[in-house]
């Protein structure tokens, strides 16, 4: 019988640790780092595990590190209304442009009932 691998289970802090740590040390700042890690690491507990912690290395390090990703995320506002936003994160973390967005939207919807950004 061919022996069977299992794979290691890393408990969920340690994991949001390792992945923190490694944002972090590519020049992402520690406020988004957590916003990226906890997304991705949340995706993989939803059972996206396309979208999860399988993504650290081949999508946003080395992106980073190339310099196809900008570790700072710097949000524009192109254009706004009482109800909608159009803006642009510049190549930034889309979880963290994402999130920003997200806010954006509920307080209008707050305001106005409608909110799309």
């Amino acid at each position: 019988m061919a022996e069977t691998k299992q794979i290691p289970r890393i408990d969920v802090k340690t994991l949001q640790k390792f992945m923190f740590d490694v944002l972090v040390k590519v020049g992402v700042p520690a406020e988004e780092a957590e916003i990226v890690a906890d997304v991705l690491i949340t995706a993989d507990r939803f059972g996206i595990d396309s979208h999860g912690i399988s993504r650290l290395k081949p999508i946003y390090y080395s992106r980073i590190k190339e310099g196809i990703l900008k570790p700072v995320t710097e949000i524009e506002v192109l254009r706004e209304g009482p109800t909608t936003a159009v803006i642009d994160g510049h190549h930034g973390m889309g979880h963290v442009i994402a999130k920003k967005a997200m806010a954006m939207a509920i307080a209008k919807a707050k305001e106005y009932g409608l909110g799309m950004v």
